[in-house]
């Protein structure tokens, strides 16, 4: 699929625009593949699906995700896709660690996931045992990009429904077009957040490896 995008997207570069080629010769093939999950040319998966979210987002939800593949490791759990965790994920009974089946994942979750975000009780119920699981495991409780997630879970509230709820906020009215200007502030207000998360993080001793 990878070769596929690069000689489609080379070919649309020679046609349209040849004075380009130059560049295009100098990247790798790996840069064309733009799914969320991406092969790196190191070998390493890099996951692109969280652009809008700031710092803590991405380090809290990393955490999770570290901690809780080490605990997976460290207590020999042997994860199995059963139709009993699809209404108790996570669930661990003996040496099984019960998650749902790939279809429910890929069909249900997947899609409420993208259309209901935490409006959709699946939603908030699997992300909360995703964090009930790993918790336990993490040394350093009061990280704050834990605590992000945590608030994101008490409230129900993401990165995405409070960037909805600003724009609305400074006049946009939902499913019109997004006018420029108030594309412009919220691009603006996000630049500042992120200075003062960065400036704030520098600050903080983090529990994950970075």
């Amino acid at each position: 699929r990878i070769e596929q995008r690069y000689n489609t997207f080379r070919t649309l570069v020679k046609e349209n625009c040849p004075e380009y080629m130059d560049v295009f010769n100098t990247m790798h093939p790996m840069k064309m593949y733009w799914g969320p999950i991406r092969l790196t040319r190191y070998g390493t998966f890099e996951y692109r699906g969280f652009d809008v979210n700031l710092p803590t987002y991405l380090i809290g939800t990393s955490i999770l995700m570290k901690y809780m593949l080490k605990r997976i490791r460290n207590e020999n759990l042997k994860v199995t896709p059963t139709d009993y965790g699809i209404n108790e994920p996570f669930k661990i009974e003996g040496e099984i660690l019960h998650v749902p089946p790939f279809t429910y994942v890929n069909e249900i979750l997947q899609y409420e996931s993208m259309v209901e975000g935490t409006d959709s009780e699946k939603i908030r119920k699997y992300m909360k045992r995703v964090y009930d699981f790993a918790y336990p495991a993490i040394p350093k409780q009061k990280d704050p990009s834990i605590s992000r997630i945590k608030e994101m879970l008490q409230t129900g509230k993401t990165r995405s429904d409070i960037i909805l709820k600003q724009a609305v906020k400074l006049g946009w009215v939902r499913d019109s077009t997004l006018p420029d200007e108030i594309a412009k502030q919220i691009a603006l207000q996000g630049a500042d957040d992120l200075e003062k998360e960065v400036n704030t993080l520098v600050d903080e001793e983090l529990v994950i490896d970075l």
